[in-house]
């Protein structure tokens, strides 16, 4: 069978059985890529063949196609050319592995265990980080630091300068409420900004420690140099 490449016009000694089925072809002349069908004379085969790993290569070896001389009249053999490569069919597409539910089932757990946690121990939390109090608050979930049966009154605060030297001064009551004798744990103060983000806390311990039934203590805390960012302030108790 010739076989004539539809760009540059360059022809082969091709064997039918080669393009049974119809196979894409690539002319070694020019590069140029087309399907080739078999002829319609092809024999059909009773048995099936098996399945071929590539599509056949162009017979080199074949003695190439003869034409004219256009100035002698004399017939001349064509150039030899290289063998043309055959175009690989395309692989089919392999069936992806279905995407494991258990990965997504335990990243599900954890961040329920977080946000769980989050809201189980939200006292304790707002206890140690006091801004906290307010993310809370906008989720509609109550928050109540512990008050050891204690209660922090008359806080007020004062700003003076020692020299260039600012001094934030922070003073208040506590006031046993309770009808036992307490304890009075560590006072924190915590700064925040206008937005409500913490910049800076300290903490101190209050004179008396011990308060009976209905007893009240005084305490002052002094900050030199506090944080310009600095708009509020909040004191609570912290847990020993």
């Amino acid at each position: 069978m010739i076989l004539s490449c539809p760009s540059c016009k360059t022809r082969y000694n091709v064997d039918p059985a080669a393009l049974r089925g119809g196979k894409s072809v690539r002319c070694a002349q020019c590069g140029n890529k087309w399907h080739q069908d078999p002829p319609d004379d092809l024999p059909i085969l009773l048995e099936p063949e098996p399945e071929l790993d590539r599509e056949p290569d162009l017979d080199s070896e074949t003695e190439p196609e003869t034409k004219p001389n256009p100035e002698t009249g004399e017939t001349v053999e064509a150039d030899p050319v290289e063998v043309p490569d055959v175009v690989q069919s395309c692989p089919a597409n392999q069936p992806q592995k279905p995407v494991s539910r258990l990965g997504w089932v335990v990243l599900a757990i954890v961040v329920v265990s977080i946000l769980g946690a989050g809201i189980i121990f939200r006292n304790s939390i707002a206890t140690a980080w006091p801004p906290s109090a307010r993310l809370y608050e906008a989720l509609w979930l109550s928050v109540e630091t512990p008050s050891f049966g204690l209660e922090l009154r008359n806080i007020k605060s004062s700003q003076t300068f020692d020299g260039d030297i600012a001094m934030l001064s922070i003073t208040g009551q506590v006031v046993n409420v309770s009808e036992q004798a307490r304890v009075v744990p560590r006072v924190r103060v915590g700064l925040t900004s206008e937005a409500g983000r913490e910049i800076y806390h300290w903490t101190f311990v209050v004179p008396d420690r011990e308060l009976q039934p209905g007893q009240t203590t005084g305490f002052s805390t002094t900050l030199a140099s506090p944080p310009e960012a600095a708009k509020h302030l909040a004191v609570t108790f912290i847990e020993n």
